[in-house]
This record gives C-alpha cells, sequence and structure tokens, in this order.
C-alpha cells in the first residue's frame, strides 16, 4: 500500500503535493528521501499504539495523588512532573522498549517498499540478515549476524532499563 502511495508518477501524497504546488518527490530514487519515506511509515503504524498504551495509563492513574498535590500547592505542571509520569513510567519504559527493540527488526518495509534501495541506503539488520541467509545462501555467517544482532538488541534493553529507573 505505501509503495503505491509514495510511487513518483502515480502515487496519492505526490499528487496531494502537487495541489499544493511542491513537485513531485521521488520516494524511492533518492537516498534520503527513501529513508525518510521509511520513517514515515513507521511512524504511521506506531504512533496509535503508544498513544493508546500512554492514554491507557494516564487513564488508570487514581485522582486522588493529583488533588492531593493540587491542594498541597503544586501546580500542573508540578503535578504532571512529580506524580502523574512517576505512576507512569512503568509503561513509558514498557512501550520504549518494544518501539527500540521492534526498531531494531525493522525487515517488513524495507524488503516491501524499497527493497533495501536505492544502492543499500535502507538496508536495516534484519534486512541484511536475510540478505546473507535466503539470497547469498551463507546461512553461518547469517546465524552469527542473528545473534550479534540479539546480543546488541539485549545490551541496549538492558542499558534503557536501567536509565529510565534511574530516571524516574
Amino acid at each position: 500500500m505505501w509503495r503505491m502511495l509514495l510511487q513518483e508518477d502515480v502515487g496519492l501524497v505526490n499528487a496531494a503535493l502537487s495541489l499544493l504546488n511542491i513537485g513531485k518527490i521521488r520516494w524511492f530514487t533518492d537516498p534520503w528521501t527513501a529513508r525518510l519515506g521509511l520513517i514515515m511509515i513507521d511512524i504511521w503504524q506506531w504512533t496509535p499504539f503508544m498513544f493508546l498504551a500512554l492514554l491507557a495509563a494516564i487513564s488508570a492513574i487514581p485522582a486522588e495523588p493529583q488533588e492531593a498535590a493540587l491542594i498541597d500547592g503544586a501546580t500542573r505542571w508540578g503535578v504532571i512532573r512529580h506524580v502523574v509520569l512517576p505512576l507512569i513510567s512503568p509503561v513509558i519504559i514498557t512501550i520504549v522498549l518494544i518501539r527500540c527493540i521492534d526498531a531494531f527488526k525493522l525487515f517488513d518495509y524495507v524488503y516491501g517498499v524499497t527493497g533495501g534501495g536505492p544502492g543499500t541506503t535502507t538496508e536495516s539488520a534484519s534486512y541484511y540478515i536475510y540478505l546473507l541467509g535466503r539470497v547469498y545462501f551463507d546461512l553461518g555467517y547469517a546465524s552469527s549476524a542473528s545473534y550479534i544482532l540479539l546480543i546488541i538488541m539485549l545490551g541496549l534493553s538492558t542499558i534503557i532499563l536501567w536509565r529510565l529507573r534511574r530516571t524516574w
């Protein structure tokens, strides 16, 4: 769907941009705009989940701590910073971790929309591992690259958990 929407000649996005007197954008032939297109697709897919998770966390906060902070003289910003954020920090940590892990395993957009191109500018680690194993048939190198990616993701997840727990 996104490949059709972002086509240079007949895509809906370029048609809408031409109505605004903005020239056609070569979404998949320019390295910078190909990356920008993947970022837009990723933001489009994950923003609703992030907002729904944060909305659910904020909705689950009891009103009493906020009212008590307001009665004690806290400003609205103080209530948000010292009451709301610490109460929803486990949800924030969880969705940041989920988002980081998903960003590392980005494969479907690269495979379906750009095919790693133009050149190799939009190749992700997961797509490179796919190329190693399924296209070049170097299964040993692909499996070791998968383990290295797993170790990197575990290390970064640990660092993110440690930093976010220390912050709040």
